[in-house]
């Protein structure tokens, strides 16, 4: 009996590893595929609903944004989600820490800059649990199986950016991409006289995969602006291969290319230390769809926002940047039916807004960002998803 369970328990997680589960089985229709996409914004560019992310060098985007540090610079950024999942009548909550920004840049004499920047592409955390009621031996049993991924897809960039002329910056990228996910199954028994306790018939059953990422990346950008009046900049990214291994890296599981990304921005800044802005983003993230795994299914995305970064009120010698936005796109991994197969996409609407200020005599910035999305889906289920994102970056120049 208990080489049965075992067994079952071994294909279970198994499944939960190679094909990306149904989102009500997830508790998330964000989470499918290699992950949620956060999509390597800044505080202050995310509270424009991404408008602002050609031209701005906190940004892991744009290259040539570069250009527009000014000085050497810290930055450091934490965004919490709170997830909220309606199914049939049923909700469940979730929350989630990210830290999906972290970057530092310095410039060089007036025409050159450089920077670093780690940041997250696709974040695959999710747990759920499933209780079941199981015929063993004739006799009844109650089951709770509890399945949790962890990990994440992760973006380390090397840039520089140089300015030919005042009014043009061009920049290039290098980009070495690693992480992984992390599926752990665990099955036990509830004793049927104490929910509280153990069944002491049947043992407890615990088991785990692994699968890691690795995988390079060039980009370039530019910028040019009409002084006083506005900017337009473009971006693109080619994605080089990617590999994914089993977690003792001893088989490859597949290779496919990384997702080519073009965006491009027009942002309107003759408003005195403000900006309003459009963008448009294509990723072509099929190009994963070669990386081995079963039921794996990805599809090319559109991103649109638009936002603004608007100069407010002044406190003494402390202005307050206002900031709003909003972002529709689809998300790149569709919803996987009980069939395996890839069902229908997974929309997500956004509205943002927040804040932010120089502190410490100008050495400091303090960002704060909210931003609600809600996620669709075309599925024979009644299901809805809504998240709050509380965003917080911070900017220091030494």
């Amino acid at each position: 009996m208990r080489l049965q369970l075992r067994h079952a328990a071994y294909v279970a997680a198994a499944v939960a590893v190679l094909i990306p589960l149904r989102g009500y089985a997830q508790g998330s229709l964000a989470v499918q595929g290699v992950g949620y996409p956060p999509g390597q914004f800044s505080t202050r560019t995310g509270s424009t609903g991404g408008a602002l992310a050609e031209i701005d060098p906190l940004s892991p985007i744009n290259p040539a944004a570069l250009g527009n540090l000014g000085t050497t610079t810290i930055y450091f950024q934490a965004e919490p989600e709170y997830r909220r999942v309606e199914v049939g009548g049923l909700t469940t909550k979730t929350s989630q820490s990210r830290f999906p920004v972290m970057s530092g840049g310095f410039t060089m004499g007036s025409r050159w800059a450089a920077g670093l920047s780690f940041s997250t592409i696709a974040d695959r955390t999710w747990q759920n649990a499933v209780e079941s009621i199981e015929v063993i031996g004739g006799e009844a049993a109650h089951a709770i199986d509890t399945t949790r991924s962890r990990g994440a897809i992760n973006d380390t960039r090397f840039a520089l950016a140089y300015a030919p002329i005042s009014w043009l910056q061009v920049g290039v990228g290098f980009h070495a991409f690693s992480g992984q996910n992390q599926v752990r199954l665990k099955r036990v028994f509830v004793d049927p006289d104490d929910p509280t306790a153990l069944d002491p018939r049947f043992a407890v059953f615990a088991d785990s995969n692994v699968i890691s990422y690795g995988g390079n990346a060039i980009s370039a950008g530019i910028e040019a602006r009409a002084q006083g009046l506005g900017s337009l900049a473009i971006s693109y990214r080619a994605g080089g291969r990617i590999s994914a291994e089993s977690g003792a890296g001893d088989s490859v599981i597949g290779r496919a290319n990384l997702p080519d990304r073009l965006g491009i921005s027009l942002a309107y800044l003759g408003i005195a230390r403000s900006a309003i802005a459009v963008r448009a983003a294509r990723e072509s993230w099929s190009e994963l769809n070669g990386i081995g795994q079963q039921g794996f299914r990805a599809r090319d995305t559109w991103d649109y926002s638009v936002g603004g970064d608007i100069a407010g009120p002044r406190f003494g010698p402390r202005v307050l940047m206002l900031r709003v936005g909003a972002r529709w796109r689809d998300l790149p991994f569709a919803v996987v039916g009980p069939d395996g197969l890839p069902g229908p996409t997974v929309r997500e609407t956004s509205i943002a807004g927040g804040i932010g200020t120089l502190l410490a005599n100008g050495r400091t910035a303090l960002d704060l960002g909210v931003i609600r999305a809600s996620r669709t889906a075309d599925l024979a289920a009644d299901v809805s998803e809504r998240s709050w994102f509380l965003s917080i970056g911070l900017t220091v120049r030494p």
